[in-house]
């Protein structure tokens, strides 16, 4: 009889235990899903972030190309006033000379925005690289909480498991 009311105590802590144990990994699995939506949420903007870059960066490459064509008319049309005012004289030469002034002016502003469009460029890929590497550390952070997850729910398992062994034996000292 007093066996039997062991086995039954023992049977109900069992199947408690295993109660708890169904709730602690359908719990842990809600956890992690949630986690994981979470990160693949982040990785998509951080994806879409890295595309937008890259698009800015096509443009910029493309508004350079431009700035580089259009200084390279400025200096044929350079070389082609060059080349009258050496056939000129006098206030002819005068207005080629102010002409030549001026489209010294118009050329000096084209490589400055190339320089501009230079250092755009560069900044451009340095946000890339961050993108890229922030990618890589929320991966690696990724797996680590993952592996976290594992381990605390193997030691509440193992915590659940003792605590239930102990009062198992708490309860036959009492009997």
């Amino acid at each position: 009889q007093k066996r039997v009311n062991e086995l039954k105590k023992e049977r109900a802590c069992a199947l408690e235990y295993q109660k708890w144990q169904k709730e602690l990994a359908f719990f842990t699995a809600c956890r992690s899903a949630a986690k994981l939506h979470d990160q693949e949420k982040e990785l998509a903007t951080l994806l879409r972030v890295s595309e937008d870059h890259k698009i800015a960066l096509s443009r910029i490459e493309a508004d350079r190309g431009l700035e580089e064509n259009e200084l390279s008319y400025y200096r044929a049309d350079l070389k082609d006033i060059d080349d009258a005012i050496n056939r000129k004289s006098g206030s002819d030469y005068l207005r080629l000379i102010a002409e030549l002034e001026e489209a010294k002016g118009i050329i000096k502003v084209a490589e400055q925005a190339i320089v501009r469009l230079r250092r755009e460029k560069e900044s451009n890929l340095e946000a890339i690289n961050r993108v890229y590497m922030d990618t890589k550390r929320a991966e690696s952070r990724v797996a680590e909480c993952s592996e976290q997850v594992r381990t605390l729910s193997i030691d509440r398992t193992n915590i659940a498991m003792e605590v239930a062994t102990a009062k198992a034996v708490l309860e036959k000292v009492e009997t």
